[in-house]
């Protein structure tokens, strides 16, 4: 171990704020979503697609500081109690969703809708994680698109986790590992600009996993970050830093309202640079023990939603298609599409994935891998 893995322990635990955060980033997708019901309404927000990528961000700042503490406390990662943890957690509800939508698929959605599901072996690239790949080489993936997402996540908590385990390894100094992920960062921002100038079709840009990583290495590197305190505490407690935040989040507001997924301008930078700022709105949060905005965040509503917003995001768009074959009222499709996303999303956290993650612990414990303390990541 290099000396400066010796000086100080990682220490990190769960942040209350950050559930709120995780609330906003499901509400952003769930009203993009809405222009299904409600032709028009997107225009508002244009860019709600983006609360995808704070997703992104979040899963890389939770997923490293996770495994930067335990590597902190037992100088090892265990490789196999990561993926344990990760596979409880995710599959189970991601599973009952596929489950779900394959046996009652004609029942929930019209026929045009399903029979799209049921083609082009839909079910099994999102069953394997493989639907950003799917839907970027121009399959039409109808209700099961949105699990393209998932898939990025999970390809990249394989190699992540590998590169870590080999960083930590060879005994990669703090400051090689933060340095080599931002220059990994900048490479992969550079080719998607050179692939965007060079044509490269849209569909390929936003849902390949080389095009769309960026977003949760931004997030790992602030975790590194963080952790490490490669940047002063005082620095980031300062007033300097506070308008540096102030400055980003109106850049990132701006891009979210400025913004379709179509743009290609959107893929010379300007996901990096909202990624970017996602991601020093995280630092600030996890910098500062309260402020207004940490009480705005911790909300127990808004908290609640970001608890429950994996179920939410698994669910909404299937019961906006069924609202919108089963009502002829606009106002009673939007209440009963997203009254059912909820309800189904309460079902699923209180009765699958928290008991799985109680399981998860009894698990962990049984195999003698001790359990991150985490909030519940999309």
């Amino acid at each position: 171990m290099p000396a400066d893995e010796k000086e100080s322990k990682v220490s990190f635990s769960h942040v209350p704020s950050l559930d709120g955060l995780r609330a906003i980033a499901v509400l952003l997708v769930m009203f993009y979503h809405l222009e299904l019901l409600v032709p028009g309404l997107r225009m508002v927000a244009p860019g709600g697609f983006l609360g995808v990528d704070v997703f992104f961000v979040l899963s890389g700042f939770l997923i490293t500081s996770i495994l930067l503490k335990e590597y902190s406390q037992t100088a090892r990662i265990s490789l196999s109690g990561f993926y344990l943890r990760r596979t409880l957690r995710l599959v189970p509800a991601f599973w009952l969703f596929l489950i779900v939508l394959y046996l009652g698929g004609d029942l929930l959605l019209p026929v045009k809708e399903a029979a799209i599901i049921y083609s082009e072996n839909n079910f099994l690239y999102s069953l394997t994680y493989l639907m950003n790949w799917h839907r970027g080489l121009g399959a039409v993936t109808g209700n099961l698109n949105h699990t393209w997402s998932l898939a990025i996540e999970e390809q990249f908590y394989v190699i992540w986790s590998l590169l870590l385990f080999k960083a930590f390894g060879i005994s990669m100094s703090r400051k090689q590992i933060a340095a080599g992920t931002a220059c990994l960062i900048v490479i992969l921002v550079i080719q998607r600009a050179v692939r965007t100038a060079g044509g490269t079709d849209i569909d390929v840009l936003y849902y390949s996993t080389d095009t769309r990583i960026d977003a949760i290495l931004i997030g790992c590197l602030t975790s590194l970050i963080h952790c490490w305190k490669l940047i002063p505490p005082a620095a980031l407690k300062s007033r300097m830093f506070d308008r540096i935040t102030l400055a980003s989040l109106i850049v990132g507001s701006g891009i979210v309202i400025s913004f379709q997924h179509q743009d290609r301008l959107l893929y010379y930078g300007f996901l990096s640079i909202f990624s970017v700022s996602t991601a020093v709105s995280i630092l600030w949060l996890v910098s500062r023990e309260t402020s207004l905005v940490h009480k705005v965040l911790e909300i127990r509503g808004l908290r609640w939603i970001g608890q429950i917003s994996y179920g939410l995001y698994l669910w909404h768009y299937v019961f906006y298609e069924f609202a919108k074959n089963a009502v002829p009222d606009t106002m009673i499709q939007v209440v009963l599409g997203i009254g059912l996303a909820f309800g189904v999303s309460v079902l699923s956290f209180y009765f699958l994935e928290q008991p799985i993650l109680r399981l998860k612990t009894f698990s962990l414990k049984h195999l003698r891998v001790k359990p991150a303390h985490q909030s519940p990541s999309r």
